[in-house]
């Protein structure tokens, strides 16, 4: 799935922080992999803490780093993240919210048209207008829902 709000490309940690934002949260800390820092520091505002949980090596593979020296590191960096929660950040893209979802099938993409804010642009790709990120987050859902993947 390629995701974007408002034209910007986003992934899974910028979706949730949006959907968090919409409720006043700020962003404190991400845990993910060794690419994922890179990602979240290009889409998401400056302030949050990162702690890098693995190494991605292939699809569905990694190399994970010893289970107590992460969870030692998330509490430490946890800890340092509400002790700085006034330099935390809430992420909130401006509204409303044009997202476009380009799927890696076209199977049951049609079925999704039927619903009257979602446009399909091409063969795998759809765009909806949503007032808020709890619409956006509903339409979403739909689409993942009534798509069935090959």
């Amino acid at each position: 799935l390629d995701l974007t709000i408002n034209g910007q490309s986003v992934g899974e940690a910028a979706w949730a922080a949006a959907f968090a934002g919409h409720f006043g949260v700020p962003i404190g800390m991400i845990t993910g992999d060794d690419q994922l820092k890179a990602q979240v520091e290009r889409e998401l505002p400056p302030g949050f803490h990162y702690v890098m949980s693995k190494t991605g090596m292939a699809h569905e593979c990694a190399r994970l780093r010893p289970l107590a020296d992460v969870r030692d590191e998330i509490r430490e960096t946890a800890a340092a993240a509400l002790a700085d929660i006034e330099g935390l950040t809430v992420y909130r893209p401006k509204l409303p919210l044009t997202v476009t979802m380009r799927l890696r099938h076209w199977e049951g993409l049609e079925i999704c048209e039927a619903i009257p804010t979602i446009e399909r642009l091409d063969v795998n790709t759809l765009r909806f207008q949503a007032a808020n990120v709890i619409e956006a987050q509903k339409c979403f859902v739909a689409i993942n829902r009534l798509a069935p993947r090959p």
